[in-house]
């Protein structure tokens, strides 16, 4: 998305500023998809402390239930 977003500079300039929207918009869109990209890494973390907190619980009762 960046590297599109670089590209996009550069064809606005070779177009005499014609399509100044275009690297604004692709930066905005980036952006938006890193803020996204970051609150899908911390819901994946937690649904993983959650997993290993499970799986803990079941091996400390089976460990319970043995004795």
């Amino acid at each position: 998305m960046f590297v599109a977003t670089s590209l996009s500079i550069a064809l606005d300039r070779a177009a005499a500023g014609l399509v100044s929207w275009l690297p604004v918009s692709l930066a905005v869109l980036g952006t938006l998809l890193l803020l996204v990209g970051g609150a899908l890494m911390v819901a994946e973390s937690r649904l993983s402390g959650y997993q290993i907190n499970e799986e803990i619980h079941q091996g400390l009762s089976r460990l319970e239930d043995t004795r």
